[in-house]
């Protein structure tokens, strides 16, 4: 079963937007992917310009990551938890954002297989709640992927296994559905459709499109790359230092 740890979130304040991105894109990407045997890819993506009707707006920006093993994701977590490696910028809103696993339970294809699309390669977040599995299954999705604008659907449920320390008590949602995207203005007048003629409303539906900021990487590139390794010991190095760092924040 595939699985993806999904992180919601959102700068501290609109004045520190661009040191968030800064800090997230070439620190704390490259700190989770580091984690041996944990995660295979990673993609990072912002709320477009275009959205479907009644977009949830609660966080401008998502990351994907596609996840090898959770259990040794989790521990690859916690070993370097409050440590340099993994510190977290203020400019990272703490406050607002919820990071959990899902797994995936329907899909027209493997999630990789249109990671690296031609086209937006944006992608359209839905979370639900209820009994999803009914109305959306195999060949419902099928039925959306084939929708213009969409190249394919996947059903994800709210994993049981979760980090000790994830944002899994700030996610209301029991299930998310992804689309991956060619052209965001079809998708988002498909979706529109394809959510009323199924009646989706009755599961409060909370769809966001978001375009890519960072387009898809495999972690191997961060674990074998020499640059890489090279920044990242650099950046470890001044935000150790910096007073706009702090421990991840724990929830026990």
């Amino acid at each position: 079963m595939e699985t993806l740890m999904i992180t919601f979130h959102n700068a501290s304040s609109p004045d520190r937007e661009e040191e968030m991105n800064n800090w997230y894109n070439w620190v704390h990407i490259r700190d989770i992917a580091g984690m041996p045997g944990a995660i295979n890819a990673v993609q990072r993506l912002a709320a477009d310009s275009v959205q479907p009707s009644s977009p949830d707006q609660t966080y401008k920006y998502v990351t994907l990551y596609e996840v090898v093993d959770k259990a040794t994701c989790t521990a690859g977590h916690q070993a370097v938890m409050g440590s340099r490696k993994l510190l977290i910028s203020t400019a990272f809103d703490v406050s607002n954002f919820t990071e959990a696993y899902w797994d995936i339970i329907a899909q027209t294809a493997s999630f990789a297989t249109y990671a690296d699309y031609k086209g937006d390669k944006a992608a359209l977040t839905v979370r639900l709640t209820g009994a999803v599995e009914d109305v959306l299954d195999d060949a419902v999705l099928a039925e959306l992927a084939g929708k213009p604008g969409f190249v394919a659907a996947h059903l994800l449920r709210l994993s049981d296994e979760q980090q000790p320390n994830s944002g899994r008590d700030r996610e209301a949602a029991t299930h998310l559905l992804i689309g991956q995207l060619d052209d965001s203005c079809l998708a988002a007048e498909s979706w529109d459709a394809f959510a009323a003629e199924r009646g989706l409303s009755a599961f409060a539906p909370l769809p966001t499109i978001f375009k890519p900021v960072i387009d898809r990487f495999k972690a191997s590139q961060a674990q074998k790359s020499p640059e890489w390794q090279a920044l990242t010991y650099l950046s470890h190095a001044i935000i150790g230092v910096s007073p706009d760092a702090q421990a991840f924040p724990t929830r026990g």
